[in-house]
């Protein structure tokens, strides 16, 4: 916003966090008007760096085909075009119980004048996070394609600001753009992330405003910008209402912030001492040719008043530049304070038993590089392993020992929290996938001042051929079965049936809102949770779930009733009482069967039906 004077930015920042922070407080403490500006304010600001993201993504694009990078441009889109593949393809993704419940959940806030604000959903945890993967289902329907959106969306938006950021700090250094592909792509190569995003759940988000999060901040370094500072605060205040383990990454980001801000604090410093040098000499010189003319007490006055002037100048200039990364920060931690007032619900100071502290931390640490539970870390254990030790050891950088100590605490932590349940420790193992866009950016930036000091390139055909296995790479992982999620094994089939009944839906005119009777005959225990999908696709459908061959008792029997089974049983129900209308009229439906080929386990579900009307 350059038409806006830089004294004044730092100012309207200023008062922004401070405004920012107030309603937050009073959303949580007093709720009603309070909540209401608080939610809309939030929301609005949010769709209105979608709106620039949209903007800046085109203006990227054009700007690469006019100034011919093909190869950064089209090996992006190659890669978000993957990602975005499996958005409603149900041969590999999967459909979530959970996240129907959670983007259920989020279309229900827009009932709510504050939008559920300061509200609490799945499992007690902050409504807020699903309020925004509500939105392609608030905006489009409810359906398969637009539940996958929710959350994929965030994932997809998170990797292409990521990928923004890089190629800025790559700029910034005079390198080839190009070099950012290798971050990204990597992400193909770790199973948790093509196994977590085909869940399109919850589970996603913490990695998703990561690498949001990385992405702003390496803007950031670069350009100093009133709505880079916004977003990057908004990010991290959403961060403080999502699963809890990207309250991680919130601490992470406030640590660097405040670095940057110590940074700039001497930098400035440096800069007003050169100045105040050559403005010295330039006195000097001034001074000398005025001795002439007057008194050394003249000269003694004239020297106090400029040095006063430079000190004010200086103390000022530091003041307004320090105080907006502040701001950012104490922005943040309000937010995640507020979460305190009415109390939260995820279990954060919770944790396992367990006999020596020291004994755990090099039990999970070793677990974990060890890929002794799931394969975490897969090809890149060694490189990551060796780049904690040498970090911590103080071989590199600064912002490199403090994200190796924090993956150590990340991987401890994630290990040692307790959670909802008792997890396996391959399930436990999601939660450090935010330590991946992490450790990709911290070693990839090392690595690019490595190539700058020895002033050396990566040849573009050695860099294709990185590029193709590691896509290679992406392509069979995403192929794979379920490795740490193993209740999706049992589960496939679900999804088909959410399929059918969809198209049951269309055939016969009627929408997904619309009210129906829905009886699922099942003998696996495990698909027999029809509730929880139906709150998302089915939200106004009455639910039963049939036992054995038994017809269920249905209350309404003046609307339509589809009726679904695993197996052929839908021909041969006895009543549970005296037969009733429906009942008599089912026996005498022919039931339908379908297909639905599984390409991920190689296997084709069958679903049997009938219609009575």
């Amino acid at each position: 916003m350059g038409f806006i004077k830089e004294g004044n930015r730092s100012k309207i920042l200023i008062v922004y966090f401070l405004i920012s922070s107030m309603l937050e407080i009073l959303a949580y403490a007093a709720g009603e008007v309070f909540s209401v500006m608080a939610a809309w304010v939030w929301l609005f600001t949010a769709c209105f760096f979608g709106i620039l993201f949209l903007y800046y993504t085109g203006k990227q694009v054009y700007m690469d085909i006019k100034e011919k990078k093909f190869f950064v441009s089209l090996g992006f889109l190659v890669l978000v075009i993957l990602f975005f593949s499996f958005v409603g393809n149900i041969s590999y993704s999967d459909i979530n119980p959970d996240a129907a419940q959670q983007a259920a959940a989020g279309l229900d806030s827009f009932s709510y004048a504050d939008l559920n604000y300061t509200g609490k959903a799945f499992l007690g945890y902050p409504n807020r996070q699903y309020t925004i993967a509500a939105i392609p289902a608030l905006l489009f329907g409810r359906g398969i394609w637009t539940l996958h959106a929710g959350f994929g969306l965030y994932f997809i938006v998170g990797l292409t600001v990521m990928f923004f950021g890089l190629r800025s700090w790559l700029r910034s250094k005079d390198m080839k753009e190009e070099y950012a592909l290798l971050p990204c792509f990597s992400l193909l190569c770790f199973p948790f992330i093509t196994e977590y995003y085909q869940n399109f759940e919850q589970a996603i988000i913490p990695v998703s405003l990561t690498m949001l999060a990385i992405g702003l901040y390496l803007k950031l370094l670069v350009h100093s910008d009133i709505r880079l500072y916004i977003a990057i605060a908004w990010t991290g205040c959403l961060m403080a209402d999502s699963y809890t383990p990207v309250l991680a990454s919130m601490g992470l980001l406030i640590v660097f912030i405040l670095l940057k801000n110590r940074l700039q604090i001497i930098k400035t410093e440096q800069n007003e001492d050169e100045k105040s040098g050559r403005d010295t000499e330039c006195s000097d010189e001034i001074l000398r040719d005025m001795s002439e003319k007057k008194t050394a007490s003249e000269n003694d006055e004239l020297v106090t008043r400029s040095d006063d002037r430079k000190s004010q100048h200086k103390a000022k200039t530091i003041s307004l530049e320090t105080m907006v990364p502040l701001g950012v920060a104490l922005n943040i931690i309000v937010y995640f304070l507020a979460t305190f007032i009415p109390g939260r619900s995820d279990r954060l100071n919770e944790f396992r038993e367990s006999g020596s502290v020291i004994k755990s931390l090099f039990t999970s640490w070793t677990d974990f590089f060890t890929d002794a539970n799931a394969r975490f870390l897969g090809i890149f254990g060694g490189l990551v392993l060796l780049y904690v030790i040498l970090s911590i050891a103080g071989a590199f950088k600064v912002h490199d020992a403090l994200i190796s100590l924090w993956v150590l605490a990340v991987v401890f932590m994630s290990d040692h929290m307790t959670g909802y349940t008792s997890y396996e420790k391959a399930w436990i193992l999601q939660r450090n996938m935010i330590v991946i866009p992490v450790l990709l950016t911290g070693i990839f930036i090392m690595f690019m001042f490595f190539l700058k000091k020895y002033k050396m390139k990566i040849p573009e055909f050695v860099q294709g051929i990185i590029l193709t296995v590691m896509f290679i790479a992406g392509l069979f992982n995403f192929s794979q079965q379920h490795r740490s999620f193993n209740y999706f094994r049992y589960i496939q089939p679900m999804k088909h049936l959410i399929a059918y009944v969809g198209d049951s839906l269309d055939e016969d005119d009627l929408k997904v809102t619309d009210e129906f009777n829905l009886v699922v005959y099942t003998d696996n225990v495990l698909e027999q949770n029809m509730y929880d999908y139906s709150k998302f696709f089915f939200p106004n459908a009455s639910v039963y779930i049939g036992m054995e061959n038994i017809f269920p008792d249905i209350e309404n029997e003046d609307l339509v009733t589809f009726m679904y089974a695993d197996d052929d049983r839908l021909d041969r129900l006895i009543p549970e009482a005296d037969p009733t209308y429906l009942y008599i009229k089912a026996m005498g439906t022919a039931s339908d069967v379908r297909g639905f080929y599984n390409k991920r386990y190689d296997f084709t579900a069958e679903w049997y039906s009938k219609k009575i009307r």
